[in-house]
C-alpha cells in the first residue's frame, strides 16, 4: 500500500505533467475568384476521466477502503453482531506517470463554384490521438495455468486438462482477489483518416446537398496479458467506412399570374407546396465473433483452450467472412472454425466481422397558405424511414461448434438447430426505426 505524496508516490497518485502547449492554425488562401483552399490542424487534450469510464475513481473501491461482506443465514434483527463472510476482490490500479490524452487535428480542403449554382468542397481530415487510456488485465490467471500441478485440485485425480482445477480465485497472480479490477494506462493510440465530397446548391426553386465520407477508424479497442497490439487493434466501434447522406428541399411550381387556371380556388390547392427529405446510408459497425462449443460451459472451454479461465479462444478465420448476404446468411459462416489447444485468443483479430449497414428515408411534405400579408399557415405532414425499410440493427455472431468443429446453431431455415435467428442471420431491428407519421400545423406572423 502507498500514500499519495508519500516515499516517492506522487501527489493524488498521478504525476504533474506541467503546463500543456495546445496550438492551433488555420489557412484560407484564394486561388481564383472561383476557388479556395483551407487547411488547418490543431493539438487538444482531455483531462483524465474520473466517474465517466470509471477510472481514477476506481480507486475508492480498492481494499482496505472498502471491503464487502455477504452474511448468511441471518436476519434484520441481528445483523448488527452476525459476522459477515469477506470474498476476493477486485483491485484497480492506475499508471502513475499521467500523461494527458492527446488529439492532434488536421485537415486540409479545396472548395470550388461551379456553373448552375453548385459548390463542390474536397477535403482531407485526420486525427491521431495519443495517451488514451486502456484498461490492462491486471490479475486474470496466466495461460496454460489451468494446465499446471499448482492449480489442480488435490481432492481429485489430475488431469490437467482443464476440468480438475481448483476455484481460480486460489490461483491467480494476486491471490485473493478477482479478475474484476483493471490497470489503467495512458499508453494506447487511435487514428482516424476520411475522405470527404460534398455538393451543394442552395439556389432556386430546388436546393439540394450531398456529402460523402471514405474513412477508417482504427486504434486498440481491449487489452491483453501478452499482445495488446495484435488482440486489440483495429476498426473502433465507431467505425464506418462508407457513409452518403443527401438532402433537398423542392418548391413545387404553382399556377402562373394571369393564366386561365389562375383563380383563388385553384390557387389554394396547387401553390405553395414544399418537399423536403433527408437520406443517410452507410456501412455497418464492426464486430468480434465469439464462438462456443456445446455441451461445454463457457469456464471450462476457456480452461481446455487458453488455459486461462478469464480468457476465451476467438475463432479462427479461414476466409473473408464480410459478403452481401442474405436475411438468413448474412456473410459467409463457412469461414468459421474453432481455436486449437494452447490458444492466446489471437486467433482472429478485433472486430473483423461487420454488421447490417444504414439505410434511412425521411420526408416531409408542407403546405403553406396565407391568411394575411405578413401571416401564414404551415400544414406539415412528416415521415421518418418513410418506406417503411427494415433497419437491420443486429447479426448473430456467436457460433457453436459440435466437438467434431462443425457449426451446430446455422438457422434452422438453412437446415442447422439454431432456430429463426441462428448463426449468420439478421437478428435485431434498430430500435424505433419502423415508418412514424407526423402531422403538424405551424403558424407564421
Amino acid at each position: 500500500m502507498v500514500l499519495s505524496g508519500q516515499n516517492g508516490t506522487p501527489e493524488g497518485l498521478i504525476e504533474n505533467r506541467g503546463i500543456h502547449w495546445a496550438p492551433r492554425f488555420g489557412i484560407a488562401y484564394q486561388i481564383n475568384s472561383k476557388t479556395v483552399l483551407r487547411l488547418g490542424g490543431g493539438v487538444f487534450y482531455e483531462r483524465v476521466a474520473t466517474f465517466g469510464p470509471g477510472i481514477t475513481s476506481n480507486y475508492t473501491t480498492n481494499p482496505p477502503s472498502l471491503r464487502q461482506a455477504t452474511l448468511y443465514y441471518g436476519n434484520v434483527a441481528n445483523i448488527a453482531t452476525t459476522a459477515g463472510t469477506f470474498f476476493p476482490t477486485a483491485i484497480n490500479r492506475l499508471s502513475e506517470d499521467g500523461h494527458i490524452p492527446t488529439t492532434y487535428n488536421y485537415n486540409v480542403g479545396i472548395q470550388r463554384e461551379l456553373p448552375n449554382k453548385l459548390f463542390l468542397e474536397v477535403s482531407y481530415v485526420g486525427a491521431q490521438n495519443r495517451h488514451l487510456w486502456l484498461a490492462q488485465p491486471l490479475n486474470q490467471a496466466p495461460f496454460g495455468s489451468a494446465w499446471l500441478p499448482y492449480s489442480q485440485d488435490p481432492t481429485t485425480t489430475a488431469k490437467f486438462d482443464g476440468s480438475t482445477n481448483l476455484p481460480v480465485n486460489m490461483y491467480r497472480p494476486y491471490a485473493g482477489y478477482t479478475s474484476a479490477g483493471a490497470d489503467y494506462t495512458w499508453g494506447t493510440s487511435t487514428n482516424y483518416n476520411a475522405l470527404q465530397f460534398s455538393l451543394q446548391r442552395r439556389y432556386g426553386a430546388l436546393q439540394f446537398g450531398t456529402s460523402y465520407t471514405w474513412s477508417k477508424a482504427l486504434g486498440v479497442g481491449v487489452g491483453h496479458q501478452t499482445n495488446t497490439r495484435a488482440f486489440g487493434y483495429g476498426p473502433l466501434p465507431q467505425d464506418r467506412t462508407q457513409s452518403l447522406q443527401f438532402n433537398y428541399i423542392y418548391n413545387v411550381p404553382g399556377i402562373a399570374k394571369n393564366s386561365f387556371l389562375d383563380k383563388p380556388g385553384v390557387r389554394l390547392v396547387t401553390n405553395g407546396w414544399e418537399l423536403s427529405g433527408l437520406t443517410s446510408i452507410a456501412s455497418g459497425a464492426p464486430i468480434t465473433p465469439t464462438y462456443a462449443v456445446s455441451g461445454v460451459g463457457g469456464a471450462l472451454l476457456n480452461r481446455q483452450i487458453t488455459g486461462s479461465e478469464d480468457v476465451s479462444p476467438r475463432v479462427v478465420l479461414k476466409c473473408n467472412p464480410n459478403v452481401n448476404g442474405s436475411l438468413d446468411a448474412f456473410f459467409n459462416t463457412s469461414c468459421f472454425a474453432p481455436a486449437a489447444k494452447g490458444s492466446t485468443a489471437l486467433d482472429s483479430g478485433y472486430n473483423r466481422l461487420r454488421g447490417p449497414g444504414l439505410m434511412n428515408w425521411d420526408m416531409s411534405l408542407f403546405k403553406n397558405v396565407s391568411i394575411k400579408e405578413k401571416a401564414r399557415i404551415q400544414l406539415r405532414l412528416e415521415a421518418y424511414n418513410v418506406f417503411n425499410h427494415a433497419e437491420w440493427g443486429g447479426v448473430n455472431s456467436t457460433a457453436t461448434f459440435t466437438a467434431a468443429g462443425a457449426i451446430a446453431n446455422l438457422p434452422t431455415q438453412l437446415g442447422g438447430t439454431g432456430g429463426r435467428f441462428g448463426f449468420g442471420a439478421l437478428n435485431a431491428i434498430r430500435a424505433n426505426s419502423q415508418r412514424i407519421l407526423q402531422v403538424g400545423v405551424k403558424l407564421n406572423f
